[in-house]
C-alpha cells in the first residue's frame, strides 16, 4: 500500500508540474510525463519480480516448462510497452503513430505466442 501512495504522489507531482510548465515549454511537459511514466514503471519492478517467481514455482511444480510460460510473460510486457508508448503518442496529439504502435504490439504478441500455439497443437497430434 505505501508503494501505491508513492506512485499516487509521483504521479499526482508530475502532472501538476507538466500542466504548469506545458503552458510555457511543451516539449518539457512531454518530458516530465516520460520521466514520470519511467520512474512509475521502475518501481513496479519489483514486486513484478515477485509475480513472476511466484509464477515460476507454481509453474514448476505443475509441470509447466519456461518455453510454455515465456510466451505470456512476452505478451504481458509487449502490452505494457505498447499501451504506455501509444498514450503517450495521444497524449503528444499523434493518434497516428499510437495506431501504429498498437498494431506493432498485436504483431509482436502474435509472433511471442507462435511456440506456444505449436506447443498445443502438437499436444493435440499426440492424443489423435
Amino acid at each position: 500500500m505505501e508503494l501505491l501512495w508513492r506512485i499516487a504522489a509521483v504521479a499526482l507531482l508530475c502532472v501538476l508540474t507538466g500542466a504548469a510548465v506545458k503552458r510555457g515549454a511543451l516539449e518539457y511537459g512531454y518530458l516530465i510525463g516520460l520521466a514520470a511514466a519511467v520512474v512509475i514503471l521502475l518501481a513496479l519492478s519489483g514486486p513484478a519480480g515477485e509475480v513472476v517467481a511466484v509464477v515460476r514455482v507454481i509453474g514448476e511444480r505443475g509441470g509447466l516448462s519456461r518455453e510454455l510460460a515465456a510466451p505470456v510473460f512476452k505478451v504481458v510486457g509487449i502490452a505494457i510497452v505498447t499501451r504506455m508508448t501509444a498514450e503517450y503518442c495521444r497524449d503528444a496529439k499523434e493518434t497516428a503513430v499510437a495506431a501504429a504502435v498498437e498494431i506493432g504490439g498485436v504483431c509482436l504478441s502474435l509472433a511471442a505466442v507462435m511456440p506456444l500455439l505449436g506447443a498445443v497443437l502438437s499436444m493435440f497430434g499426440e492424443l489423435s
